[in-house]
Parts: C-alpha cells; sequence; structure tokens
C-alpha cells in the first residue's frame, strides 16, 4: 500500500480569508509514538486499488456485476439475482448507498457509528485473529 500513500508531517488549519495558519498539528515522529503506526493519506481510488490487489495476492475471489437481492448477516451469507448463494468471513458491500444493505435498517446496525455511508462494510463476523497475522492489514484494524 505504501506506493499509494503520502505521510503528511503537519496538519495545518488556515484562516478562509487570508490562508493565514491558524492551527499546526506535527505528525511526525510523535503520531507514530503515540499510536504505534503513520498517518497516512491516500486518495480513495488507490485505495480501492490497494485493497485489491492485496486481496488478491490473498487469494481472495471477488465477483463483480453481480446483483446482492438478499443477505443474512447471521451467516453471514449472500444470494444472487441468479440464486447462487455465497458465504464469507467478511462481505463487503461497495456499491454505494443504493445498495440493499443500506437500504435496510439492519445496515445501520452492523456499521457502528455509520449514517448510510457511500461505502458500507457488512456482515462483521471476522476472523480478527487471522487479520492480525497478516502484517499488511495490522495497521488497519
Amino acid at each position: 500500500m505504501e506506493k499509494y500513500v503520502t505521510e503528511p508531517e503537519t496538519i495545518s488549519f488556515r484562516r478562509w480569508e487570508s490562508g493565514q495558519v491558524i492551527g499546526l498539528t506535527r505528525l511526525i515522529p510523535k503520531f507514530r509514538a503515540l499510536f504505534g503506526a503513520p498517518y497516512y493519506v491516500i486518495h480513495r481510488a488507490n485505495f480501492h486499488t490497494a485493497l485489491h490487489e492485496r486481496a488478491l495476492d490473498l487469494g481472495v475471489k471477488i465477483k463483480l456485476a453481480a446483483k446482492v437481492v438478499a443477505y443474512d448477516a447471521s451467516g453471514p451469507q449472500i444470494i444472487l439475482e441468479n440464486g447462487v448463494s455465497a458465504c464469507a468471513d467478511l462481505i463487503v458491500a461497495a456499491d454505494g448507498s443504493y445498495s440493499l444493505p443500506s437500504q435496510r435498517k439492519e445496515a445501520n446496525a452492523l456499521v457502528q457509528g455509520s449514517s448510510q455511508s457511500q461505502e458500507n462494510l457488512l456482515m462483521s463476523q471476522i476472523n480478527r485473529q487471522s487479520k492480525r497475522q497478516d502484517s499488511q492489514l495490522t495497521g488497519l484494524l
């Protein structure tokens, strides 16, 4: 992922009329020391690319252009429009706020603090122990 990210040294807050700096937060080296991880900035499209590449490296099967017509968060399991069902440790619905899960009340209960965000992580019965063993994903937990 490092080829896609930037690690800013500071974050500055500026007055809108003049651009004058009115607040400054130094991130390097204090952020790493305090939180045990870097502060990265990444473009959304690059983040998608990095996640996709890493998933493929790990052998994750990715199904595109498959309309989900039903899901069961307790499984987690999905049923596709063609009748095929699938189960997994984690199912990511990333088709925006008009997706089936976003239109259901259960979606907000599954995503802590979410208010119908553009990207919805659902069915969160994740095997966290196996994720922690993957050094590429540790910083994202």
